[in-house]
């Protein structure tokens, strides 16, 4: 709440000169009486630049322009300027340096990545009647036919899930979900089923490669979503997902969708750069900023009066939990929890 009633809002006119567009947006109060401005510019969480603007003169209503000349040079993926608008004065029950709101700002283009698996050693496949095990020196992968994922993963002889991976349609339901949450149940969400039409293997040059079209259904119910997999492993254990999914309209719009990962207990670091620090979701994040934020799992979660969808993190680049690290072609969330989602 804070945030969305900052006294000033900002705009970047021009990124290569670094103009920026100040408007102030309180009633009766001159900018240069009530707000000083500091900036930052990161990349990938790492600071470039930092400074403070004192003298901001625009009348209520009005606006005012400031230049910030080095802005252009620091323009690059995955780098982000964020003004931060800090009390200038005491006031009765506020202190001088008081955080009153922020904006940020990409100084780069939003494009999906290319994610590149590269070749690490010899690596083979070998089948059984239910399962593709994908092997190299380092790693023993299991792949489930039935399930269209993996069953186990085990690196250097050290076990990497403590249960099967499995796909994921469904949150805990938020107060705000007390009317959908009833037509996500009917259609299923919450208990998907996978059913696996094809699935094939093959280990070409150093690249293993497996491929499924599945659908998920509810019980007894006709599937709300179509599927075809491509997963490729090589020898270092690492995996690349290609997904081309498609829902059928006919059932409401999902809560989520995704895969969840059973790690060990005691993968409790998670790093991640996105939203935060705090929860972020689609329609709930004016509050966060985009940074590399490091914290722990117990840290993730919210503790609600009415335990629920919690603890979530919006349009993230990577995470990190304990040792394991994922990255998506586009911007992702995730959640990182002790809980289940059931």
């Amino acid at each position: 709440w804070k945030n969305a009633i900052r006294p000033v809002r900002a705009q970047l006119e021009n990124l290569s000169e670094g103009r920026i567009l100040l408007r102030n947006m309180q009633d009766f109060s001159d900018l240069s009486d009530t707000v000083e401005l500091r900036y930052e510019i990161k990349r990938d969480g790492q600071l470039l630049a930092e400074g403070r603007i004192g003298d901001l003169c625009a009348k209520p209503h009005e606006t005012a322009r400031i230049v910030l000349p080095e802005l252009g040079k620091y323009a690059g993926d995955k780098t982000w300027l964020r003004l931060i608008y800090l009390q200038k004065q005491d006031g009765l029950l506020t202190v001088r340096g008081r955080e009153m709101g922020f904006d940020q700002f990409a100084l780069f283009e939003e494009t999906q990545r290319e994610l590149q698996l590269s070749e690490a050693g010899s690596i083979k496949i070998e089948e059984t009647e239910d399962s593709f095990w994908v092997v190299s020196d380092r790693i023993r992968y299991r792949f489930g036919k039935k399930t269209a994922g993996f069953v186990s993963l085990e690196r250097d002889g050290k076990a990497m899930m403590d249960g099967p991976m499995r796909w994921s349609t469904w949150r805990a339901p938020t107060d705000n979900d007390r009317y959908i949450r009833k037509e996500w149940q009917d259609a299923g969400y919450d208990r998907p089923w996978t059913k696996v039409y094809s699935c094939s293997a093959d280990a070409e040059g150093q690249i293993a490669r497996i491929c499924c079209e599945f659908s998920l259904a509810g019980v007894y119910r006709q599937p709300f979503l179509s599927a075809k997999a491509l997963w490729e492993v090589n020898a270092e254990g690492a995996v690349k997902l290609t997904l081309d999914a498609e829902k059928d309209s006919i059932f409401p719009w999902m809560p989520r969708f995704g895969l969840t990962l059973t790690l060990p207990r005691e993968y409790r670091s998670v790093s991640y750069l996105g939203y935060g620090p705090d929860e972020s979701y689609q329609d709930k994040h004016r509050a966060s900023w985009i940074d590399r934020f490091e914290t722990s799992v117990d840290s993730l979660h919210e503790d609600y009066v009415r335990p629920q969808e919690n603890g979530s993190h919006f349009h993230c680049y990577d995470v990190q939990v304990g040792p394991r690290r994922a990255e998506g072609r586009m911007p992702f969330s995730f959640n990182a929890s002790y809980y289940t989602d059931q």
